[in-house]
């Protein structure tokens, strides 16, 4: 990927009643828009967008995006992994600078109520710990297929 340019913005969450953006997803229950009123809250969101834009899927920047939709319906093996986890570390660095990283893990087994792991059939789970810069708070997102689209959920 070749060197992109980057600015430093001064935090626009300077106003507490303004916002700043919307929020991932759109809507809530009652049909009106989710924003976001702090930095931090919009590069979750950012980082958000990123991890569900397909490369080519969004105009005038095609190598926007992940290629974890195109990774659902490969065969999963250590291969596939690898490569998934060097395009969505290659596509945060490139894209949101301001994410720091502090765990990437995928996996296609998850731990059920009684402590068993279980295969999931082909379902890979992307989960990726991080900090956004210069907060210093911990989140995570969890990224999966659920069958032919993409789900994501976020703990803090």
């Amino acid at each position: 990927m070749k060197e992109r340019n980057t600015y430093n913005y001064n935090p626009l969450d300077l106003e507490i009643d303004r916002a700043i953006g919307i929020k991932l997803p759109i809507m809530d229950d009652n049909s009106n828009f989710k924003l976001s009123y702090t930095s931090e809250e919009q590069a979750i969101t950012n980082l958000k967008n990123l991890l569900l834009t397909g490369k080519g899927e969004r105009m005038m920047l095609p190598d926007f995006g992940t290629g974890i939709r195109e990774k659902l319906f490969e065969n999963i093996n250590d291969d596939v992994i690898d490569d998934l986890r060097d395009d969505i570390s290659q596509a945060i660095a490139f894209w949101t600078p301001y994410i720091n990283v502090l765990d990437l893990r995928i996996y296609t087994r998850v731990l059920d109520l009684s402590n068993n792991y279980y295969e999931t059939n082909n379902t890979i789970f992307v989960d990726i710990t991080f900090s956004v810069s210069p907060y210093n708070n911990e989140f995570t997102i969890r990224v999966f297929n659920q069958g032919t689209t993409l789900g994501i959920t976020e703990e803090n």
